[in-house]
């Protein structure tokens, strides 16, 4: 049995325990929507860099890398790079000011280890040098590899779901929706199984709302993705519209045709497996098989030469 001092100290704990859990909610509840409303606010001021302000050490980190390229460029970025970001899904002002803030920091990072070789190594001068120019630009390359890795990457993926893209707007079509309305529906659907496709087409339907032709729109999402494909796709719906052809028809022949090339391509990887495998067969396999096959034999030529 509990005394009475006891029961009110229990008691006393849970009433503290129930005030110190309403009070971490409440306070919660509280940073939550204040965090909401401090980012509306952030993007009803400014709403083309309400994305880019930074919100945590990496964002203060990217914040960095960004002055720092924008301090060494002196103009605008070149239409071609920003294309390539594009490409990659970099859609910010910022974006080409980070690619070259990075590169100079990595730059710098090489140029470092100069004063390391010299110190810690006795390598002569020269060497030295020539190893830590090797280095910074090495690493100075790493952003474009990984751009262009990026872009690969993206590229394969759209490609990989438009036929289905394309099956999707056939049936909406067919069921008697418009083009914008099926294109909006399929945008939406394919969120769910590729967030870049979908969020690519969203970006399409979203310029056509805002007023551009869809020519125009359809031809920078062939530019912002790279695939060849959209820009086939994209004259066969202007032509369908601009002559009122049938464009679930035109759909459907157009997925066959991509289904019939990708069948074409798999057959031309597969047919050049063996000539891709005779490398590995001969610097793996080829030596395991020959030292099974003829060690036991050259043992004992061996011993039998050793006895003799």
């Amino acid at each position: 049995m509990l005394s009475v001092m006891d029961s009110q100290l229990l008691g006393i704990l849970a009433f503290a325990l129930t005030f110190v859990a309403i009070v971490g909610i409440g306070g919660a509840i509280m940073l939550a929507r204040a965090n909401v409303r401090r980012k509306a606010l952030g993007r009803l001021a400014e709403p083309g860099d309400a994305a880019e302000q930074p919100t945590s050490t990496g964002g203060k980190f990217l914040d960095v890398v960004s002055k720092i390229g924008l301090a060494a460029k002196s103009d605008d970025a070149s239409p071609a790079l920003r294309k390539k970001l594009a490409c990659a899904g970099y859609y910010k002002q910022s974006a080409p000011a980070m690619l070259i803030g990075a590169k100079l920091i990595l730059l710098m990072v090489g140029l470092v280890s100069l004063p390391i070789l010299l110190i810690w190594t006795n390598l002569a001068i020269h060497i030295a040098i020539l190893l830590s120019l090797t280095v910074a630009t090495l690493l100075s390359m790493i952003p474009n590899m990984m751009l262009s890795a990026r872009r690969k990457s993206r590229s394969a993926e759209i490609r990989r779901y438009l036929p289905n893209a394309v099956d999707l707007l056939d049936v909406c079509v067919s069921a008697g929706l418009g083009l914008a309305a099926a294109w909006n529906m399929v945008a939406e659907e394919m969120s769910h199984v590729s967030s870049i496709f979908g969020d690519e087409m969203a970006l399409t339907n979203l310029e056509v709302h805002l007023g551009l032709p869809r020519a125009v729109a359809m031809k920078n999402l062939s530019e912002r993705t790279g695939v060849e494909e959209i820009a086939t796709l994209s004259a066969v719906l202007v032509q369908s519209e601009k002559f009122g052809t049938n464009i679930a028809s035109a759909l459907r022949t157009f997925a066959t045709s991509m289904r019939q090339d990708r069948s074409a391509s798999s057959e031309e990887i597969a047919e050049q497996m063996a000539v891709r495998l005779l490398f590995p067969m001969v610097m793996f396999i080829f030596p395991a098989m020959f030292i099974v096959v003829v060690g036991p034999a050259g043992m004992i030529l061996v011993k039998m030469m050793q006895s003799g």
